[in-house]
């Protein structure tokens, strides 16, 4: 009970720093911090078995570590493949013919308003057939 207790009063403690304009990124790895620290302070074990490093608070570290070595290597590859499909689709002129064929139906209307609504429904029609953000 205690445990849940200390996770409340720094979850309000982080959505306060946040609300006052403060980094989230921050707010957030600093709570994750802490509430690792609390963890510790109440006898719970964050590394089970042989991973651990043997002294309970380099294990936050270690843990750390081990988080984003994986999270960030697999976003590394994913962005970077991103970026490969987009330029090899502007240099072959994909995006400029793309552009131009999304933008050919509103050449027929003349009032803005007309335009800015077809302009919405051309961008959700070419949304659902494109699944990559970055493809669009």
């Amino acid at each position: 009970m205690t445990g849940v207790a200390f996770a409340i009063v720094v979850t309000i403690w982080m959505a306060y720093l946040i609300l006052k304009k403060y980094k989230a990124q921050t707010v957030i790895f600093l709570g994750g911090m802490i509430l690792l620290a609390g963890a510790i302070l109440l006898g719970k074990p964050i590394i089970a078995g042989k991973e651990t490093t043997g002294f309970a608070w380099f294990d936050i570290f270690k843990l750390i570590e081990s988080l984003l070595s994986s999270r960030v290597g697999g976003l590394g590859l994913m962005i970077m493949s991103v970026v490969g499909f987009v330029r090899y689709m502007d240099h072959i002129g994909a995006s400029k013919a793309f552009v131009h064929l999304g933008t050919k139906p509103l050449a027929f209307f003349r009032s803005p308003y007309t335009v800015l609504a077809m302009a919405y429904i051309v961008g959700q029609m070419m949304k659902a057939s494109i699944i990559s953000a970055a493809g669009l």
